[in-house]
């Protein structure tokens, strides 16, 4: 009961202080050093309407233009680089052992064995390596067929030549994963 009282003298202390008298002088006549050439005072029965014009000072207008937000890519959120594994299909071999390793300044190098064919059967090669403008594909250079790999968290699929991820049984068989 004593905090209640308390609180309620308190409350009216408080909105003692804050009547709501006009004040002596009407805000448009104030002075000069308080004046604003951006403000706008009317008073409509004795209620003071105050419009401000003021415009922002942190960047000038032409700046004020929004800013292209930044997109995820697997370029810019992966830990895309390093070296990836796998073994591909082969049409007149077991599989082709495949180690891709990406490189963070755009090399690469792709060493394929291909599994049964003896030291005749080994490819090395090294080279730059673009990105789509989507930054989920990689495509290597002309020496490797322009071979193009969408990058995902942890893996690379081989695309087919037309750019398209391989559908159907044999799909899960053109990924190379990621090695720490």
């Amino acid at each position: 009961m004593k905090k209640a009282l308390l609180i309620l003298a308190g409350s009216v202390f408080v909105l003692a202080g804050c009547q709501d008298e006009a004040p002596s002088e009407p805000i448009g006549k104030a002075p000069a050093e308080q004046a604003s050439e951006n403000v706008t005072v009317t008073v409509t029965e004795g209620i003071q309407t105050i419009q401000s014009a003021a415009t922002s000072t942190l960047r000038p207008e032409t700046e004020q233009t929004e800013q292209p937000r930044l997109t995820h890519t697997a370029r810019n959120s992966l830990d895309w680089e390093g070296p990836y594994f796998g073994t591909l299909p082969c049409a007149d071999c077991s599989g082709i052992a495949t180690t891709l390793t990406l490189n963070f300044d755009g090399t690469y190098s792709y060493d394929q064995t291909y599994l049964g064919k003896g030291e005749e059967g080994e490819y090395k090669s090294t080279g730059e390596f673009v990105w789509n403008s989507k930054g989920d594909t990689i495509t290597l250079s002309k020496e490797d067929d322009s071979q193009q790999f969408f990058v995902a968290e942890n893996a690379l699929m081989m695309l087919d030549v037309d750019g398209n991820k391989v559908e159907g049984e044999m799909a899960d068989n053109y990924t190379l994963v990621q090695q720490e």
